[in-house]
């Protein structure tokens, strides 16, 4: 009697963990293939800060500051170009 509950533990422990590392297994799956591009974006992106630095001297706080105003930028350069004796 006791050998009968403790090969049913020992299954229902085993079909658990092949279920626990089959769900770990698909998640961790998914999460490459979600944080491979973004990885690849971010590496990218510090490839450009570093190389606007080092070869054009611009300081990642000015970069950051255009790319915060870039909304305000963008409009003062669309007024500009239709003020611009181009469109009159």
């Amino acid at each position: 009697m006791m050998a009968d509950f403790k090969s049913s533990v020992l299954t229902s422990d085993a079909v658990v963990l092949g279920a626990a590392l089959l769900v770990s297994g698909l998640v961790f799956n998914w999460l490459l293939r979600i944080l491979r591009p973004t990885l690849s974006v971010l590496v990218t992106i510090a490839l450009i800060a570093l190389a606007l630095q080092y070869f054009l001297g611009v300081s990642p706080e000015a970069l950051w500051y255009k790319i915060i105003h870039l909304p305000q930028l963008a409009q003062s350069f669309w007024k500009s170009v239709a003020n611009s004796s181009l469109f009159s």
